[in-house]
């Protein structure tokens, strides 16, 4: 798809992006992929998983592109702005059929997400913005077009402070399932933590084994979220 019959002048796309920052990355990627994935899950699509391709868009099974909107959507309730700005640097991820964005609120209670199929449909223009203040292009796309959704509690996730974690106990189906697991953030990367009660060598001494993984596994996916309930989305459009 050629992005420049979008424009309303005749503006080249300059093809500029905002800097990477690794503090901000940290501080909500985790957080705001977690909250999409407790929703899916819930909502009917249990293989979803975070792609493992750091390159790549951010979840698979369904291709969903996950955006931290505090900035520009603080507080609960619908989005305030009359169009919604994508940004056309994600347009990469089109070409392989049609996905979803989704974006986070900063109350982290509210979601809105829209197909690429609907976003592509409208114009793409130079927008200033607080990290790019020239150069940088987004699809304008109409509120409307957005469907918002109130999170159950269970599908929010709290953002976790850097270095530390927690462990709970596991209700174990089998003698080989870990008698805890939980979750540890290190130095901002997630990880999920599995525990097994072990005796010492000398039969007197407890002690528990761990074993970490990347959050970004396949495997990881939170013990309410293995279900498909229902939820107070519309159909997917996948």
């Amino acid at each position: 798809m050629n992005l420049q019959r979008h424009f309303s002048g005749d503006h080249p796309l300059k093809g500029k992006r905002k800097p990477f920052d690794r503090n901000l990355h940290r501080k909500s990627d985790f957080v705001c992929k977690r909250i999409i994935l407790n929703w899916l899950w819930e909502t009917g699509y249990p293989d979803a998983k975070e792609n493992p391709d750091k390159y790549g868009i951010d979840i698979i099974d369904p291709r969903v592109e996950v955006e931290d909107a505090t900035t520009y959507w603080p507080q609960s309730g619908r989005h305030p702005r009359v169009n919604i700005h994508v940004p056309a640097r994600k347009e990469k991820f089109f070409k392989d059929g049609n996905i979803l964005f989704a974006i986070v609120n900063g109350t982290r209670d509210y979601i809105m997400y829209c197909s690429s199929n609907i976003i592509e449909k409208y114009p793409v223009r130079e927008l200033p913005n607080v990290f790019m203040p020239k150069g940088e292009y987004f699809y304008i796309t109409p509120n409307e077009e957005w469907k918002l959704v109130k999170l159950k509690e269970k599908q929010m996730a709290f953002e976790r402070k850097e270095n530390t974690g927690s462990l709970f106990e596991n209700e174990k189906t089998s003698e080989k399932q870990p008698d805890f697991t939980g979750e540890v953030n290190v130095e901002g990367a997630l990880y999920r933590v599995a525990g097994w009660k072990n005796k010492g060598s000398d039969g007197k001494k407890d002690y528990i084994s761990l074993s970490l993984r990347d959050a970004t596994d396949e495997t990881w996916k939170a013990k309410q979220g293995s279900n498909t309930g229902t939820s107070n989305t519309e159909d997917l459009p996948f």
